[in-house]
């Protein structure tokens, strides 16, 4: 999940405390934009004078700037630093924005993007200073009281109080939260503490004294705010008072979380979730290569629900369903969610930097439509009536039957489709040059791709459950059908059968057995959660149906039923077995897994221990890793801003002095109980309020990030340079945790990496779980006592 999203030596850790009807879903991330390697190579392109071709310096001498970390604050930032004393004239200002919207609008269109029928198509992921609602119109009042300041840091309150009063008068309502921009102060005083725990074990180790180290770092951190810390934080303010919503999301998250990113999204990015099976399906008894009658029924449902949950959003009916599923109290949540919308979004691929189809307009006839892939065959099965209203699930049923027949025709003839889905799975540069090529070789192709992303999800049926591998090792805590479950959920047959660029896509095995995976980009986890706890919230309902008709339909129509064949030559099929290829080895590499952990769950730590499962969860985790590592490692967990307007995420450092002292005292066999219990009850309370912290935008990582990419060439800071920087945040552990009830562990880790075992870690999980039960258990521990 980091560096090309995931490092070899990574794991990744995802723990649902009951899903409802939903297991873990995991392995995407969402945690690229700490990426170091990303950041130190784009600093050195800026250097060296070798930004992106759109990144062209302004005249008047202000520097250059590199388009794909900072876009939006380009304008501002070139004004600003154009070299002239005080600040910029407004002149300046004007003219920089005018040069960059020229650009931006399509006069002077960079070299490598996508040209000819695509114009028009694209989506600007800009939303900050340098986008405008009418192409060559500038919006003065935005910009104009930008400027550096050269005056004495501002307290917190001050930063706090700057940020959240630039309501901008656009898209915004006025009960909305703004993202703060924290002060320096708090913010390096927060991060010289998530140091203290690498610097104890160092010294633990005998490496270093913790006293000396820190009292660098304290003076490379004082340095900073009285330096160019100072002068990036003054142009992070500048440019979230010209940002509409924040200046996170506006300017910078979606290029430098995810559409930078050149990996494949197999594995690496997308998320994943496992179904729990339909109590109405009765056991079946599956032949290969063949589509079954419960299993289109379920794929009809599950769509069906889907199509109810969107039309709730439309209606503005659901927000109270996500604040129970996210288990969020804040009033305004209903302003806060609902941009992240999770239909009708796909992702393009594009040389260097991807973008985000834009969104169909309302009732278009090929936003009626789910894709529906079988056997690699694609299909455009239209859903919605003219009022862009659910058609019955029954309808829905008779639809997707009757494509199944027509794919069935064509395997009994002996026809197959070239698999072009599989290109999705192929490396963003590579697949940007093959979709480019499909477009060039017909007119045909660029209508269906515009289907597919115009669509509001994508159906995968496969014509076989997935079985256990046959070289699959007996372990304690293994259950060999559950990972062939995520397996086939996760990248399926080589990646065959799906369209990853789809923020969302239901798959039905021919047992029913399902599952559900997407593109991160345009949504966070839970948001999509919601969305499936809804459309798992009843199992099929069969009165909704007609009597049985079998799996054959009694009259074959294909009418709402398109299929979108493809014009391919030589090429697109030797790109296809690439990409298969690639795809094959991404997914025989990944070692992930689902521990289902059932000797207690979310009532007993809530209601026994009176701990946060979150919390409990963590520091179980954190004690796994060390069993199972021998050492410690920064930890990635993800806190929803959902508070905010247009909020994304905050990072919980879940790596603390705290969690380290209740490690240390873990596995010293000379440590009594009594002393084990205090340090796991301070690492949880420490915990919890960095969790706390970190909802109200108040973490770390965010803000240094902003600061990073604001630097200009030729500028340093000694904070950004310091190893312990870069060791703080290469997150070898990466974690979500969803509160319910049970608590299931989707678990993966690579196997050409000999330093991490999935099965190791959760054989070191369940010990870690048991022992922390134990604690709670012991008669002499006062459970109520406060720290």
């Amino acid at each position: 999940m980091l560096p090309t999203v995931l490092r070899r030596s990574n794991l990744r850790a995802s723990v649902a405390l009951r899903y409802g009807s939903v297991l873990p879903y995991s392995t995407g991330s969402s945690i690229h934009e700490s990426d170091p390697e990303l950041l130190e190579k784009e600093k050195h392109r800026n250097l060296k004078k070798e930004q992106h071709l759109t990144s062209t310096p302004h005249e008047n001498g202000a520097p250059g700037w590199n388009e794909y970390l900072a876009s939006a604050s380009e304008a501002h930032v070139k004004a600003d630093k154009y070299g002239g004393t005080g600040p910029p004239t407004p002149e300046m200002t004007k003219k920089t924005l005018q040069q960059l919207r020229q650009r931006y609008n399509g006069t002077s269109a960079p070299t490598n993007t996508n040209s000819g029928e695509e114009a028009g198509y694209e989506r600007d992921e800009v939303e900050g200073p340098l986008k405008t609602s009418t192409a060559g119109q500038t919006e003065e009042h935005e910009v104009k009281d930008i400027h550096i300041r050269k005056e004495k840091p501002r307290s917190r309150s001050e930063d706090v109080r700057t940020s959240c009063q630039y309501q901008h008068h656009r898209n915004m309502a006025s009960s909305s939260r703004r993202l703060p921009v924290l002060s320096l102060e708090d913010t390096l005083s927060n991060y010289l503490t998530s140091l203290e725990p690498f610097l104890r074990e160092d010294e633990y180790q005998g490496k270093n004294s913790l006293s000396s180290e820190m009292d660098k770092r304290v003076q490379w951190a004082q340095e900073f705010k009285q330096g160019i810390g100072m002068v990036l934080q003054d142009r992070l303010l500048a440019l979230d008072k010209a940002s509409p919503h924040n200046w996170l999301d506006d300017n910078f998250w979606m290029k430098v979380a995810y559409l930078t990113t050149r990996s494949s999204l197999l594995i690496n990015s997308n998320w994943w979730c496992l179904f729990q099976p339909d109590s109405t399906i009765p056991a079946l008894t599956m032949e290969p290569h063949l589509y079954t009658f419960w299993q289109i029924r379920r794929a009809a449902w599950l769509v069906h629900k889907a199509l109810l949950y969107r039309n709730d959003i439309e209606q503005k009916a659901i927000h109270n369903h996500l604040a129970n599923v996210i288990n969020s109290k804040a009033k305004n949540l209903a302003e806060a969610v609902p941009f992240q919308i999770p239909f009708h979004r796909c992702r393009i691929p594009q040389l260097e930097c991807d973008k985000l189809a834009s969104l169909p307009t309302r009732g278009s006839p090929m936003s009626r439509n789910i894709i529906l892939m079988l056997r690699d065959w694609i299909y455009a099965v239209e859903v919605l009536d003219e009022n862009d209203l659910p058609l019955p699930v029954a309808e829905i049923e008779w639809r997707i039957r009757n494509a199944v027949h027509d794919a069935n025709w064509r395997y009994h003839e002996g026809l197959y489709a070239v698999p072009v889905g599989v290109l999705t799975t192929h490396d963003r540069d590579s697949w940007a040059k093959a979709r480019q090529h499909l477009i060039n070789l017909s007119p045909r192709n660029l209508e269906t791709l515009r289907y597919i992303e115009d669509s509001i999800m994508v159906l995968s049926l496969d014509d076989y459950t997935l079985a256990p591998s046959i070289s699959d090792q007996p372990a304690p805590f293994k259950d060999a059908n559950l990972d062939a479950h995520v397996k086939n959920c996760s990248s399926g047959l080589s990646g065959r059968n799906r369209w990853y660029d789809k923020c969302v896509s239901f798959f039905v095995e021919s047992s029913g057995r399902a599952g559900a995976l997407g593109e991160h980009s345009p949504c966070d986890g839970l948001v999509v959660g919601a969305v499936l706890h809804y459309c798992l919230g009843e199992h099929i309902n069969t009165t909704h149906f007609p009597q049985d008709l079998g799996d054959t339909p009694i009259s074959v129509s294909m009418s709402g039923v398109i299929r979108l064949d493809w014009v391919v030559d030589d090429y697109i099929r030797r790109e296809c077995i690439q990409a298969e290829e690639q795809a094959r080895l991404i997914s025989e590499d990944s070692d992930a897994s689902v521990l289902c952990f059932q000797d207690f769950g979310y009532g007993w730590i809530k209601e026994v221990a009176r701990q946060s499962p979150d919390s409990f969860a963590q520091m179980a985790m954190q004690l796994a890793w060390h069993k199972a590592q021998g050492d410690f490692t920064a930890t990635y967990e993800t806190a929803t801003t959902r508070i905010f307007t247009h909020g994304r995420t905050e990072v919980i450092r879940t790596f603390s002095s705290e969690s380290w002292q209740f490690v240390r005292a873990m596995v010293d066999p000379n440590c009594s109980k009594s002393i084990r219990f205090r340090r796991l009850q301070e690492a949880i309370k420490a915990h919890n309020a960095y969790t706390r912290d970190a909802i109200k935008g108040r973490g770390v990582d965010r803000h240094l990030l902003g600061l990073r990419l604001l630097m200009q060439p030729g500028e340093s800071a000694k904070l950004f340079e310091d190893p312990l920087f870069r060791r703080s945040e290469h997150w070898r552990l990466s974690t979500n945790v969803i509160n319910r009830d049970d608590m299931n562990f989707g678990i993966e880790s690579k196997h050409s990496c000999n330093l991490t075992s999935t099965e190791r870690f959760k054989e070191a999980l369940v010990d870690s779980l048991q022992e922390m039960r134990t604690l709670y258990e012991d008669p002499t521990t006062d459970i109520t006592a406060k720290l």
